[in-house]
């Protein structure tokens, strides 16, 4: 759970940093710039953006063009970013079945020396 909420936050002030920069320096005018500010306009919506997006709710493929859009190397950021995230979520969890396994077959092993 914390490691979670620390590689949000952390990843969120990059994505921001990214998007004030990009949003400087473009024209009003851009396509890009409304959706940024929609994504990436404060750490909660850049967190919500990112925790979305792991969870496979967000409008992924937008949110992919518009860091395009900015920069490749923020692209690759943002899909490691989501990789590195589902795995460790899902190492989590299997690392929580494997521990809850291991205690009922040791329980297991006990009743039967006993009996």
């Amino acid at each position: 759970g914390t490691l979670v909420l620390v590689l949000l936050f952390l990843f969120s002030i990059v994505f921001i940093s990214a998007a004030a920069n990009y949003i400087n320096e473009a024209s009003e005018k851009s396509v890009h710039v409304e959706s940024l500010r929609e994504h990436f306009n404060s750490l909660p919506m850049s967190m919500l953006t990112l925790f979305l997006s792991f969870l496979g709710e967000a409008e992924f493929k937008e949110v992919i063009l518009v860091l395009l859009e900015v920069d490749l190397v923020y692209c690759l950021f943002f899909l490691f970013f989501v990789v590195f995230v589902t795995l460790a979520v899902m190492n989590i969890i299997a690392g929580i079945f494997i521990t809850e396994a291991m205690d009922m077959a040791s329980q297991d092993r006990e009743i039967r020396q006993r009996g």
